[in-house]
């Protein structure tokens, strides 16, 4: 026999059709059309799902508790007071289920609701209150919203039973929103103050977390000799496996920026295996955007960009946070050398809209430096000179204005060799830009010298600067062109993207005249094919 068909004219409520989507609720199913008994259907609900998917509840442990949280919207304590603790009760247990699911699968969303939830509940305990609401201010963070984050750790700490733990991770979060908020004074001091408390308090994970973030702190600060020994402690404190391999992970970066590649990649290879052993999908993704980087460095560009992408799938779930920014702001690079500037370019534009949305200033600074260097390379000086302007501002609104020489700088020096270079018909550069990149240059030079422990990023910009120089220098004094391609020596560039940047210009009146005109730079640029 049919189910009866409802009137045509009755329209189907939200949550009838909430109700309707589950096909084995069929008894439900049947009386969605009782407005009146909200509570009694939506307590059926829990009841038919519980038995129908008790060996895996958690996968549905969010209807679950969607269904608790209706069935009590209306429900009148006066009439049972008993059932209305019994919802209450049963809430609680599946809100804990979905929280826990959600985070695991990168559902930031979700996982935020469910805790808001768990906090609203009359029979969640003080301590677990405290719990919640830290993983509360650790999804604000993510999502840029840090005022709303240091309420929560304030509203910890304020809690006359707040234990040592809670109030070490309260450290631990105001640590991370000072230095992306650019206070790395108050970082520094923040992450000192939970290293200590958390060693008085017996609690290793994290002392090995404040420790390896305050290595990073110092390496950014000139300090970078301390922080090897630091990072390496921090692993041989950590005591759960996720945290050491964390903290191995920070040492792998470390040894990446100090030029040790192949050590780098040996670490982080060990810590992404660990990750997929423990099953922590957010991690994974983490190590391979590091190890993607490492790879690049090493000119591995298709194990780069296959690590990059595997990111990108894994933390997807997780939508538009800072390890996708980090992921399309790095294969970017890679897909530039492999001779896909538009897409390099697209890539860069959505890192920065996102580190834009988020409040991540510091590393928007740096995807806008790429993206000034690539829109040089393509051929638009003027809004390249725009941006790396804006790239400039933003670390220095960030606190982080150590990181304007290697982003920046050497952005200017190609620049500023491309105005060197303007006269058409090409002739030998323009002498008075050459004081500026020696400027520059020198600068360049300094940075790295206060350096302890190296930085092989700012040694390659170094290098890429005193090139272009040198040839600027010749080119003046044998009284010719110079053999530069928008700024870059053709050798700095790899086949593919010469071919494409070539590519592109021949619907260029102005660069196919220039190429014509200067022989030596169409044939470097040609070299190889």
């Amino acid at each position: 026999m049919q189910p009866p068909t409802p009137p045509a004219f009755a329209p189907m409520h939200a949550e009838q059709a909430y109700l309707f989507r589950h096909a084995l609720l069929r008894e439900v199913a049947y009386g969605l059309w009782l407005p009146s008994d909200r509570s009694r259907l939506h307590t059926l609900a829990i009841d038919v799902i519980e038995q129908a998917f008790a060996a895996d509840l958690g996968r549905v442990a969010g209807e679950l508790a969607e269904h608790c949280h209706r069935a009590m919207q209306d429900f009148d304590p006066a009439q049972d007071a008993q059932a209305l603790e019994d919802l209450r009760r049963r809430e609680l247990k599946h809100l804990r289920v979905a929280r826990q699911l959600a985070h695991n699968r990168l559902q930031d969303d979700l996982a935020l609701l469910y805790a808001l939830r768990l906090l609203a509940s009359p029979l969640i305990d003080r301590h677990e209150a405290l719990e919640v609401e830290l993983l509360v201010a650790e999804q604000h963070q993510l999502k840029g919203r840090f005022s709303d984050a240091l309420a929560c750790c304030k509203r910890v700490r304020a809690d006359p039973d707040c234990p040592p733990v809670a109030r070490v991770k309260t450290w631990v979060a105001e640590g991370r929103i000072a230095a992306f908020s650019g206070r790395r004074a108050d970082a520094e001091q923040l992450m000192e103050t939970a290293a200590s408390e958390a060693k008085a308090f017996s609690l290793p994970d994290l002392q090995a977390q404040a420790t390896s973030w305050l290595a990073g702190f110092y390496e950014d600060s000139g300090r970078a000799h301390l922080c090897e020994a630091m990072h390496r402690r921090a692993a041989e404190i950590a005591q759960s496996p996720g945290m050491r391999l964390a903290a191995l992970g920070n040492l792998a970066n470390h040894l990446r920026s100090t030029g040790r590649l192949d050590e780098a990649v040996a670490v982080l290879e060990e810590v992404l295996a660990g990750f997929e052993r423990l099953g922590d999908v957010r991690a994974v993704g983490v190590a391979c955007n590091n190890l993607g980087r490492t790879y690049f460095m090493l000119g591995r560009l298709a194990e780069s960009e296959a690590a990059y992408l595997r990111s990108l799938e894994v933390m997807q779930p997780a939508g538009r946070n800072l390890s996708f920014a980090f992921s399309q702001g790095n294969v970017a690079e890679v897909w530039q050398a492999r001779g896909q500037p538009q897409r390099a370019r697209t890539a860069l534009s959505l890192a920065i809209q996102v580190c834009d949305e988020y409040a991540y200033t510091m590393h928007g600074a740096a995807f806008r430096a790429r993206l000034a260097a690539l829109l040089l390379l393509m051929g638009d000086a003027d809004e390249a000179a725009e941006v790396i302007e804006d790239a400039r501002n933003q670390f220095a609104v960030a606190g982080t204005e150590q990181y304007i020489t290697g982003y920046c700088d050497i952005v200017r020096v190609r620049l500023a060799a491309e105005y060197a270079c303007k006269a058409r018909p090409p002739g030998p550069p323009a002498p008075a830009w050459l004081p500026v990149i020696r400027q520059l240059n020198q600068g360049i030079s300094r940075a790295l010298a206060a350096q302890k422990a190296g930085d092989l990023e700012l040694k390659r910009s170094l290098e890429a600067s005193q090139a272009v120089l040198g040839e600027l220098e010749a080119a003046a004094a044998a009284g010719r062109p110079a053999v530069l391609w928008r700024g870059y020596l053709p050798s700095e560039l790899s086949v593919a993207l010469r071919k494409a940047l070539l590519e592109q210009g021949r619907g260029q009146a102005q660069t196919a005249r220039l190429l014509a005109a200067h022989p030596a730079l169409e044939a470097a640029m040609k070299a190889g094919f």
